[in-house]
């Protein structure tokens, strides 16, 4: 069975992410709501790409390029050398090194779902903060990045929370069989199923974070 790219791609599918420089971007654009988001990033740095980088010249055949999850774009290449042929251009230009920089994909983080967690009815940015810092200080948990990918619906009102920690995290997790928090536990386990868009069905991202705008 052939894998499905996630939204940072498996490394042997001969990709690079070209991400934005903190700033860089919307120190030389117009600061408006709209165009604080990943469309206008993705859009921005693929333009600028196609008006900085010839690639004829350099041989570079490029199979696919669409935004990451991220403040990017992942770019797809047919051979490993022409790979690295782009990330040096990349890289080295002159008027892209302070935008962008092109990157190897990184590996995917580990994922874990805890069941039956009750909401609180705080805002949904607060709840998850509140949370993801909770059950970091009730478990000794290492530091590291803890975030809330989706939410799937559990009994009644009850969600199973899906989250995406560090290796450091889920390795001092992996002997537990429930989670602490406060003067309460959730079970939980390995979260292992394929991200998948139910917006536009593609694989390594979930609705929340698709930019394609019309559903398929």
């Amino acid at each position: 069975m052939s894998k499905r790219p996630n939204d940072c791609v498996a490394s042997e599918e001969k990709a690079c992410v070209v991400e934005q420089q903190k700033k860089s971007i919307y120190d030389t654009c117009q600061r408006t709501k709209e165009e604080h988001n990943q469309k206008f990033v993705s859009a921005f740095i693929k333009s600028t790409l196609e008006s900085k980088i010839n690639l004829k010249p350099s041989g570079v055949k490029v199979l696919n390029c669409a935004p990451s999850a991220g403040n990017g774009i992942i770019i797809r290449i047919q051979t490993p050398e022409m790979l690295d042929t782009l990330q040096k251009s990349i890289n080295d230009h002159v008027d892209l090194k302070n935008i962008c920089q092109a990157r190897a994909p990184k590996g995917r983080n580990p994922q874990l779902i805890l069941y039956d967690v009750a909401p609180t009815g705080e805002p949904r940015e607060e709840e998850e903060r509140n949370f993801l810092e909770n059950l970091r200080s009730s478990n000794d948990l290492p530091c590291g990045d803890m975030k809330v990918i989706f939410r799937r619906k559990g009994r009644g009102n009850l969600q199973h929370w899906i989250i995406t920690v560090t290796p450091e995290i889920f390795k001092n997790t992996k002997d537990e069989k429930r989670l602490h928090l406060g003067f309460g536990s959730y079970k939980f386990r390995e979260f292992v199923d394929p991200l998948r868009c139910f917006k536009c069905h593609k694989f390594g991202h979930t609705s929340k974070n698709c930019s394609v705008t019309d559903t398929l």
